[in-house]
């Protein structure tokens, strides 16, 4: 016997959209999120807070 699963709306899914990072700095300009546009890459810790930052802004609309 296997263990019981929890109910769809207790888990999560992951969903992957990709952008480029043109569209990532005119969403982060769509929402007013205060950013700053990295000479190379940015770092995973301003791309956590970014990525959060979005996700917020999109669950409250």
């Amino acid at each position: 016997m296997g263990r019981s699963r929890k109910p769809f709306l207790d888990k999560s899914t992951n969903i992957f959209l990709r952008f480029t990072n043109i569209e990532i700095v005119q969403l982060l300009n769509q929402f007013n999120i205060e950013h700053k546009v990295p000479d190379l890459v940015w770092d995973d810790e301003t791309i956590e807070a970014l990525k959060k930052a979005i996700k917020d802004d999109l669950l409250k609309k």
